[in-house]
This record gives structure tokens, sequence and C-alpha cells, in this order.
């Protein structure tokens, strides 16, 4: 039994093996995942979270050295930012926090029945309420709220049981009603964590600019996959905003987007690098695909990263903090963290002071460059949204939605590296194999397939070890009579069972039994 599960293994990864290398070949960047699989499988097991985070005020998000990540979906590569670091890099430590946002894959927006589809005609998916029109009212998408206490559960998160919508006011010119709808003082989840499967460290610089290795090849480099676990302080939901751009020196505004439901996860500060950090919204990726709460396609927008980044030397308390915004790349989560903070170092090693503010990554040159400001949480002024009555989930439907809970990518890693059990995979090929719902159900099928084959085998049922040459009904069994087994004359493998332990002689209707002294094979 041991050498079969060995030899189903084999199999199962040799065709695993094949499809990877055959993607390597047709695209040099990067490996693309199998088209999403059907249906998913796995176990309803849930994650509970062991480090509690005392909630906080939604408005600062405690990050008050948090940096933040920039990186590629494609290709974890780039340059060192910002050029040479100072001398005395080593002397600073750099933090990390996250604003991880992800469009739910609802088929209407969050306060809406517009449809929320991606690459339609610009303009054309937009209801009343999403352009503000006087009179148009909000109702609350209760397929959105499903998915976002899914994903609170996931997270090992208190979903809570009533939560609120609150006004946010500031303007933009892609944001109809001067304010967004979001959740200020009520979110849906507090707390929480993320599994975050992180980068080995970062090898030497190979010259003088600061060139890196390539991180997936740095993963691979190392047998042993490590986990951190990255503190979640609240999930939340609220709408999206259009989408705006600069054309033929004018704005254009296209507001499909406008009003789609967006989950915000404001993480703590826990990381200390832009590999960290890349690696942070790679795993939330995984979860959120595995959960089926969106695609989180970071190419489409539907997933994007602000990261809050600041320094400070070790052992101090937190610098000053500066936010870059809608990162939508594992890749410039990369950059964007490596550049600010060495602008942060260079500025603090000047004698100056770094101020808080929003700044925005210029992916061509791997530099940021100021927004605004920072504004401070009065400028917002939050208020409750008097059109909407708080959502209330019962205890019922909270169970439900628990339930729901498929099995995790950690999950998933653990169940494929265990040394007992019919797997035990190296981490490094558990971590490819789990890294996207398609790859696994693909893993699995070649699995279940390998099996058949090595059955088929060792099986008296089909002497070619073919399982498809022989079934019932072919012209070796042309009733489908199940007496027609091998040490018949079809069947000239030798092999003397038959049915009911007898010897049988296949005669054209299939009737007659002649026992085993009588039958010539001695």
């Amino acid at each position: 039994a041991g050498a079969m599960s060995r030899l189903c293994r084999a199999g199962a990864l040799q065709l695993l093996h094949r499809a990877l290398t055959s993607a390597v070949a047709t695209s040099p960047r990067h490996v693309r995942c199998l088209p999403p699989a059907s249906s998913r499988s796995g176990s309803g097991s849930l994650a509970s979270s062991s480090d509690s985070v005392p909630s906080v005020h939604p408005g600062a998000h405690h990050y008050a050295s948090s940096s933040s990540p920039a990186s590629d979906e494609h290709a974890l590569t780039g340059d060192a930012a910002g050029g040479a670091a100072d001398g005395d890099a080593e002397a600073w430590e750099t933090v990390v926090g996250l604003e991880l946002h992800v469009q739910v894959a609802a088929n209407t927006k969050l306060f809406s029945g517009a449809e929320r589809a991606y690459g339609a005609r610009v303009n054309s998916n937009v209801a009343p309420f999403d352009t503000a029109w006087p009179g148009a009212l909000p109702a609350v998408n209760a397929r959105a709220v499903e998915l976002a206490a899914r994903l609170g559960f996931a997270l090992g998160g208190n979903v809570q049981p009533v939560s609120a919508f609150d006004r946010k006011h500031y303007f933009y010119a892609d944001l109809p009603h001067g304010f967004q709808i979001t959740q200020q003082r009520f979110p849906i989840v507090l707390n929480g964590h993320l599994d975050v499967v992180m980068p080995p460290p970062r090898p030497p610089a190979d010259d003088a600019a600061g060139t890196v290795h390539d991180l997936r090849a740095q993963r691979s480099s190392a047998n042993q996959v490590p986990v951190r676990r990255l503190r979640v302080e609240r999930l939340q939901l609220e709408m999206d905003t259009g989408k705006s751009t600069r054309a033929q020196g004018a704005t254009l505004i296209d507001l499909n987007r406008a009003g789609s439901t967006l989950i915000e996860i404001v993480t703590a500060p826990d990381l200390r690098s832009g590999e960290e950090a890349a690696a942070a919204a790679e795993s939330f990726q995984q979860i959120v695909r595995f959960l089926g709460v969106g695609d989180a396609n970071m190419e489409e927008g539907s997933l994007r990263v602000d990261v809050n980044i600041s320094v400070r030397k070790h052992g101090e308390a937190f610098g000053e903090r500066c936010e870059v915004k809608n990162l939508n790349s594992f890749r410039s989560i990369l950059r964007a963290v490596r550049f600010e903070a060495a602008r942060h170092r260079a500025i603090l090693h000047a004698g100056g002071a770094v101020t808080r503010q929003t700044r925005s990554f210029d992916a061509a040159t791997g530099e940021t460059s100021l927004l605004r400001d920072k504004a401070s949480l009065l400028d917002y002024r939050f208020l409750p949204e008097p059109d909407i009555p708080p959502v209330v989930l019962t205890s019922a439907q909270l169970a439900a939605i628990a339930a729901s809970v498929p099995e995790l990518p950690s999950a998933v890693r653990a169940r494929l590296t265990d040394a007992w059990g019919e797997h035990a995979l190296s981490p490094k090929l558990a971590e490819a194999v789990a890294a996207h719902p398609s790859t696994l159900a693909y893993y699995q099928q070649a699995l279940a397939a390998a099996r058949l084959h090595q059955h088929a085998a060792h099986s008296p049922e089909y002497p070619s070890g073919n399982p498809s040459e022989y079934p019932n009904g072919t012209t070796e069994h042309p009733s489908g009579n199940s007496e027609y087994l091998n040490g018949t004359p079809e069947h000239p493998s030798g092999n003397q069972e038959s049915l009911n332990g007898i010897p049988t002689l296949a005669h054209p209707n299939g009737a007659s039994r002649i026992p085993k002294e009588t039958s010539g094979w001695g």
C-alpha cells in the first residue's frame, strides 16, 4: 500500500511538472495558473486567532510607524528604490502596515442593482444611486455582507452580529456623492490574523546600484517555507469610487466601478521589509481566491494595496509614517517600500523630520511623489449614514456562514506536507500546489488519475494496465457479462481467478463454467 501510494504521488507530480514546464515555456516572465476550477474541494476548517488585538480608532489605523509594500503579481523582481542606501542603513528598521482593498464577487454593487462587470463599456453599468441623483436611496447587498463575514471567519476574526455604516466626507471628481459610505465606528469584523508565507532573507546586492535577486528564486533556494502571523485589526465594507483618466489635457470619469463593494482589511505594523509586504499581499490574494470572495486580479484593479511606511532605530518608538496609495502589483509594493524607507532614512540622516503624507508610486521611475499632506481625522467629518439601518446577522446566519468556509491555503500546505499523510510533499512543492485553487484542483485530479492507472496495472480486470481498453460492452465483452474475467481465452494473462474464485472458459453466450480440474490448465 505504501509503495502504491508513492507511485501515485509520483505520477501526479509528473503530470503537474509537465503542465508547469509547458506554462513556463510559453510565458517567460511567470507561470500563469490554470483556469479557475468550476468547483472547490476541501473541508470547512476555520482559522482561530490566538492574538487578540484591541479595537482601534478606524480613522487613525494605529499605524504610528507602519510602512507599505510594493510588488508585482507577475514577477517579484525589482531595483532597489531610491538609489544607494545610506551608510548606516543597518541601524534602521523599516516598519510596514497594509491596507488591503478587494472587490467582492457579488453580481451587483453594494448599494444599487447595477451590474458589477470588469471591461464593460464606459459608464454603462451605472444606477441612479451611483451618480448621487437626488432621491436615490441605497439598499444593502446581502451577498456582499455574507462574503465579508466569510472572509472574517477565515482570518480568525470576531464577526460582529451588528455593524453600521458611516459617511466619510472628501472630494474627488470620481466620487459623485462627495462622501464615501464606509464602516468607521462599527465594522463587520474586528481582530484576526493572516498567515503569511515569508520570503527567505534577502541576499546581498549584486552591485553598487542595489540590484536584487528574483524573489521567487530566493524562495525556491530554501527547502523550508517560513510562515509568519500578521495581525489584522479590522475588516470593513465600503463602496468603491469611480475611475479617473487623464487624456488630452482633460480628466475623463468612468463610473462603472463607483459603488462596487470593497472589503478593506487593516493590518498591524508587523512587517519589516518590502519583501515581507509583497508576500503578505500574495498570501491575502490566495485566501480571497480560495474563499471565492473575489478574483483579486491586481491588473484589473480588483485588489489594490495601500502601504504605510516608516523607519526607526532598532528598539526605539515608531516614527512618522507615509502612505503610498493604490499599488496594483507585488513588484510595485516591493519597490515602493524600498524607496520610501531609503527616503525616510536620508531625511533623518540629514537631521530633518518626516512629515505625514499621502504619496503615489511611479512604476516607470521606481519613485514616489507627493499627492497631499495627510488629512487629519476631523477633515473627513464622519457621521452615521442616515439612509442605511444597522446590519444585523443572527446566530443561525453566522453559523451557516462559518460552515461555508472551505479549506484555506495554510491548511492545504499543512495537509500536503504531513510526513505521515498520503502526500508528504516538500514545503516548496506544497506552496506551489496551494498557490491557486485551480492548481490544487489540477493536482488532485492528476493524483486521482495516477491512482486509477496504478490500480489498473495491478488489477486482474485490466490485463493491459489501461482501464479504458476493456470496459464492459467492448468487443472483449460483447454482452457486458461480468463472467468474462482474466483466465479466459479473451484474456490470455494466465490469471486463473474468475467469478467466485472458479476459473471460467468464456463461451460466446458467457454461460458455461468449467471447473479447474477439467479446464485444461492443470
